[in-house]
């Protein structure tokens, strides 16, 4: 048994020795290769892209498609200018509903030929997001009260509009937003008026009384 432990040793021992020769080779090798220098490409990161707005320009009476730059988005509008609007002429921004779009609420409303008749110019806006819609509730920031600023004032420099007569109507979700421009823009919007208005939450506080008109069936 003595022989057998003693003879079974040997070839551990020498395994080692084998083991401890390859690591010392392996330690001179890498002292002396040379390991290449790894290059790494350059990371181009993109420039962000700046939403640029078209020029909107006004050429006598007709339906116009525009654009303004309002809080970092591109936004849009329908502008209708009929021939029987005066200079300065009143400005009624409409509304449209919760997945809506300025087509369908300039037909479903029948706004443009209101407009030809009573000679008023008027302004569809298109909302954000997808679906589209309007942020009508406070809580949910001031686009949407922005951008109706800024279309107002990019209409007013193309078109004579009088200042004193911009009013806001719209249906269900866009109820609610003519009703928050009477709370949060009282000094942009004369009146306001709803149609099964989706009417915003919290307080109103106008820095004048602005009259609203609310229609609402069952």
């Amino acid at each position: 048994m003595a022989r057998r432990a003693q003879s079974g040793r040997v070839p551990v021992i020498a395994l080692a020795a084998v083991l401890l020769a390859a690591c010392a080779e392996a330690g001179e090798a890498a002292t002396t290769t040379t390991v290449p220098a790894i290059t790494v490409p350059a990371i181009t990161v993109p420039a962000t892209t700046v939403p640029v707005a078209a020029p909107f320009v006004v050429e006598g009476p007709g339906r116009y498609e525009g654009e303004v730059v309002s809080e970092g988005l591109l936004r849009r509008f329908v502008l209708v200018v009929p021939e029987s609007a005066p200079d300065p002429a009143p400005l009624v921004v409409v509304f449209h509903g919760f997945m809506g779009n300025p087509a369908e609420v300039e037909e479903t409303t029948g706004m443009s030929a209101v407009a030809a008749e009573e000679g008023f110019v008027v302004a569809y806006p298109e909302g954000a997001g997808q679906p589209r819609r309007w942020r009508s509730d406070p809580r949910q920031g001031d686009l949407d009260v922005a951008f109706a600023r800024d279309m107002v004032a990019l209409v007013s420099d193309a078109v004579g509009i009088d200042p004193q007569r911009v009013y806001a109507v719209g249906m269900s979700n866009g109820g609610g937003m003519a009703a928050r421009l009477a709370c949060d823009a009282s000094d942009l919007v004369a009146s306001a008026g709803a149609v099964s208005g989706a009417y915003p939450t919290g307080e109103c506080s106008p820095g004048r009384p602005v009259p609203v008109v609310a229609f609402h069936a069952l």
